[in-house]
């Protein structure tokens, strides 16, 4: 394996987030959705030109509005990802929340792009010497402060909560 096609990117997302969700189905309340969606964490890049007001300058100095980082399917997600051949060096994934019909996942990168070489990108903690998702690494969801077990404490509740319209 060496230089990654852009379906292969794809594709790996496509399966870093299905092992996301099956780990997160080992804790959580709810039984989630099939249907991912993801959420890129903002890497504002604060070097250089600044982009038109509301936006943020992303992989690559693109400037976008950060509504458009959000609700993404994996081709979206992938091509915002995606930077001339170039990828993060490393993008952690976790499942960040559900409601009925999707599973949302949140990846949080790097800044830095490198090639789209598999076997140049750092091997995750516990990943075969294949890196068969690199960049790709899987994380757990985030846990209430003083969990500490399924057996123990519980299954966690990742539900979604409704918009009230108004914050405070």
């Amino acid at each position: 394996m060496a230089r990654l096609t852009k379906k292969e990117f794809v594709d790996r997302l496509r399966t870093a987030a299905r092992g996301a969700r099956a780990l997160a189905s080992q804790y959580v309340v709810e039984s989630l959705p099939e249907t991912i969606v993801f959420n890129l964490r903002v890497v504002d890049d604060p070097r250089g030109t600044r982009g038109p007001e509301g936006t943020v300058k992303f992989l690559g100095g693109r400037f976008v509005l950060p509504a458009n980082l959000v609700g993404l399917d994996a081709s979206q997600a992938a091509s915002l990802l995606w930077v001339d051949g170039r990828v993060p060096r490393w993008v952690n994934l976790y499942v960040e929340e559900c409601d009925d019909q999707t599973t949302t996942i949140a990846l949080m990168l790097t800044a830095r792009l490198v090639e789209a070489d598999a076997a140049k990108l750092p091997r995750d903690i516990g990943a075969s010497p294949e890196n068969e998702l690199a960049p790709f690494r899987i994380r757990g969801h985030g846990l209430p402060a003083g969990w500490r077990s399924v057996a123990t404490d519980g299954r966690v509740s990742i539900r979604k909560r409704p918009s009230t319209g108004h914050s405070g």
